[in-house]
């Protein structure tokens, strides 16, 4: 037979042997990670105690994941969906003020993360683990079957965070006498100041007064004096936590006070 009506012959022999190598490949990685994590729960499970090399190796792949997991879904908003899947009591519902503030903030991602992390850890030992609810030979691979443990714990473990986070600002603004809601009275200090001038600080008032709980506590805690440093101390927030969001607030206040100036030059010349 001719060599040229061979070839449309040979070509789909090559073209599957190419495709199915890269697919062959990572079954088998995908096996070992398997294999090894099946090695791993068997020996923890025949000492009947969550200790030992074994569990260090496996505690520390399950933290390593959830960690990264965690945050990467908290700050784009998909944690709603991975509670929902895996919590009997459906959709998840963050606070306005908590979704913008995990959605902006990397200390208070991590901070939830953790606490999730830690809760999910014990339950997953009991049950996972010792009482032998995972399974190697089916259903999800160690690690995922860990997250729908977060996901399972993420609603509540949000709840009390969300509800420290609240009292403490509670608790800081009472001892320095700081009502939020009416900004305009921290402010009398700065109005005797004649080289203020008052039509921005009537801006800085306003735009102050929309935003968030937690920045109007650092600015007004700022207005009496206190430190970055002072002020993540009292809040339970971390210094460069407290310099971002002070750094943020002014980066959106300078940019709204500039077009307002802006349409104020324009009005005028008109």
């Amino acid at each position: 037979m001719p060599l040229l009506q061979m070839t449309p012959r040979l070509r789909p022999i090559t073209s599957t042997t190419a495709v199915a190598a890269p697919q062959i490949e990572a079954e088998s990685e995908l096996d070992a990670d398997r294999a090894e994590e099946a090695r791993l729960i068997a020996e923890v499970r025949r000492r009947n105690v969550c200790e030992g090399p074994a569990w260090d190796v496996l505690h520390d792949r399950l933290w390593i994941y959830a960690w990264k997991t965690l945050q990467r879904k908290i700050a784009s908003g998909e944690i709603s969906a991975l509670v929902s899947k895996h919590d009997p009591f459906g959709d998840l519902h963050l606070s306005p003020e908590d979704a913008v503030v995990l959605r902006r903030s990397p200390d208070d991602r991590a901070e939830l993360a953790i606490d999730v992390i830690r809760t999910a850890l014990e339950d997953f030992k009991r049950n996972a683990v010792l009482k032998g609810k995972w399974s190697p030979t089916a259903g999800a691979s160690l690690t995922t079957y860990f997250l729908g443990t977060c996901a399972l714990h993420f609603r509540r473990t949000y709840w009390t965070w969300s509800e420290e986070r609240f009292g403490r600002l509670e608790r800081t603004a009472a001892r320095f006498g700081i009502d939020t809601t009416y900004v305009e009275r921290h402010f009398r200090a700065i109005d005797s100041d004649a080289s203020v001038d008052p039509w921005r600080l009537e801006l800085a008032q306003f735009l102050l007064s929309k935003a968030d709980p937690l920045t109007k506590t650092i600015f007004l805690l700022k207005v009496r004096g206190l430190t970055h440093a002072e002020i993540a101390a009292e809040i339970g927030m971390s210094t460069a936590a407290v310099s971002s969001r002070v750094r943020r607030f002014s980066n959106s206040a300078k940019a709204t006070l500039a077009i307002q100036e802006t349409h104020y030059a324009k009005a005028s010349a008109a």
